[in-house]
């Protein structure tokens, strides 16, 4: 039988021998590395070898995001399942954006720590209960009144809002649950249709027009 080769990036309590001997307890899994810091995963990992990696958000360093992110772009086929304390929504959004294919709590038990494992693996998308609402929520929301152009797509549209509230690229991103180069296409599809060249042009060009409309309604 094949066993599910799977590397461990976490603190020392969360990759400890307890977990580890558990893990390696099941007859489909097998821990092959464990690493304690972003840096030394970067370096001594290799992703042709694992199947999965079990990572942690915060650690000594670069975060486990910031590794995800890096090594997705090195082994896109490797999958990444985050098991953390962080609910942040910020922290939630950022790991799924960097290429997480999971994302369990740590008080989710040893049972679903080994059923997400094998669920990854399998092509599954694991995550606790709370963590998903998040993501349903974030995708099922209706979209906050306000900034809207007839112009522009609901996407686009949506994008524009959250321009207008100061948001960062990074952060568009992660609210929509999308690469940041993914962003800077829809505003770039924004600036064309609305024939401006900035952020503030085209806040302005859309309240002015939207200003025009309710005027002569």
């Amino acid at each position: 039988m094949y066993k599910i080769k799977v590397a461990i990036l976490a603190d020392e309590e969360l990759s400890g021998n307890a977990l580890i001997a558990i893990l390696n307890q099941q007859a489909e899994i097998e821990v092959v590395c464990v690493f304690r810091d972003g840096e030394s995963t970067l370096s001594g990992i290799d992703g042709k070898l694992v199947d999965v990696l079990l990572f942690d958000i915060h650690l000594p360093g670069i975060s486990g995001i910031e590794v995800v992110g890096q090594l997705k772009l090195w082994y896109p086929k490797l999958e990444c399942l985050a098991l953390t304390c962080d609910d942040a929504d910020s922290i939630v959004f950022g790991a799924l954006n960097a290429g997480a294919s999971g994302y369990l709590l740590r008080n989710s038990g040893n049972a679903a720590i080994i059923e997400a494992i094998k669920d990854v693996y399998n092509g599954g998308f694991p995550m606790s209960s709370m963590i998903a609402r998040k993501v349903i929520n974030r995708f099922f929301i209706a979209p906050a009144p306000g900034l809207q152009s007839e112009k522009l797509s609901q996407r686009e549209n949506e994008i524009l809002l959250q321009l207008s509230k100061g948001h960062r690229y990074k952060e568009i991103a992660a609210h929509f649950f999308i690469s940041v180069e993914t962003v800077r296409t829809h505003i770039r599809n924004i600036y064309e249709k609305l024939q401006v060249n900035s952020r503030a042009e085209a806040i302005r060009k859309v309240k002015n027009s939207m200003t025009s409309s309710f005027q002569n309604t």
